[in-house]
């Protein structure tokens, strides 16, 4: 209902407010948190209940089809792109610009529109706007299937630092999700199920995340790309700096509805402006 719906973002953001002096409650969950739906912005939606609804499903996508893989005996593809319904994509630029240059053997994710809280660089967020997509490489997608077993024999350095960012750090309070041999695609299923909306009376840690963010979260604190933060693609970032100033550019300067030929990947696309142009590329192709 829309009451409960503002209930979720009351509760994230009443958690803010009182919670961010508790030093068990981590810097980059005050900096999420803050950044929840208000509930003004929120009874702006059309559809406000289906929005809060919907934040959820894009950790389970990603899990679940991830997960899929091994299940059915599949091999994994090159690249892994988790993109809306009116999202497009330039395949031949994608081709060009990512697939052909980059080895999808080594971890790389990549945002078409990044978002970089660049105030503290030292507890720097980095998100997906997450209608401009996300891609993860191979190797990305591997590392969320390998299991986290603290009695492994052959534990190698990037699954005991994983496992200690999980139980250890805790930055997202997402140990108590975690099971030992759990893989992050399991934990990430997890962690979006575990408090569930229909029982907000009852939250402890609650869900307080946009769609997107808990892909960036996995992605920074469980080392699911190369560097430390993800990268941006053609370039295009939203950066919000010191004294509220912000800077964009790349494919994020695109307003709704504009797409440019040059352009990797398009937002707020509709079913007509997808095949303009498509047939823009192949006239000039």
């Amino acid at each position: 209902s829309i009451k409960e719906a503002l209930e979720v973002s009351k509760f994230c953001r009443q958690r803010y407010l009182i919670k961010q002096s508790d030093p068990n409650f981590s810097w980059l969950m005050q900096r999420f948190v803050h950044f929840y739906a208000r509930d003004a912005w929120l009874q702006k939606k059309s559809n406000p209940v289906g929005w809060v609804c919907a934040q959820r499903r894009f950790p389970l996508g990603v899990a679940r089809t991830i997960l899929k893989y091994p299940q059915r005996n599949e091999s994994l593809p090159d690249y892994l792109l988790v993109v809306d319904d009116d999202t497009y994509y330039n395949m031949d630029l994608f081709y060009e610009e990512i697939m052909k240059p980059k080895d999808s053997s080594k971890p790389f994710v990549g945002a078409g529109c990044r978002v970089t809280e660049g105030r503290n660089k030292k507890q720097g967020v980095v998100i997906a706007f997450g209608g401009f997509g996300l891609t993860f490489s191979k190797a990305s997608v591997q590392r969320m299937l390998i299991p986290l077993d603290s009695t492994s024999e052959t534990f190698t350095s990037w699954q005991r630092k994983t496992l200690q960012a999980i139980t250890q750090d805790n930055l997202i309070f997402e140990k108590s999700s975690f099971r030992d041999g759990m893989n992050l695609a399991q934990l990430m299923e997890a962690f979006a199920l575990e408090e569930p909306f229909t029982n907000i009376s009852s939250w402890t840690r609650g869900y307080c995340f946009h769609g997107h963010w808990l892909l960036a979260i996995f992605t920074q604190i469980y080392g699911l790309h190369s560097s430390e933060f993800m990268d941006a693609l053609q370039g295009s970032e939203i950066t919000h700096g010191a004294a509220k100033k912000k800077k964009v550019t790349g494919i994020c300067q695109n307003v709704q509805g504009h797409c440019n030929t040059t352009d990797l990947a398009c937002h707020y696309q509709s079913p007509e402006d997808m095949r303009t142009i498509s047939q823009t590329l192949a006239n000039a192709g």
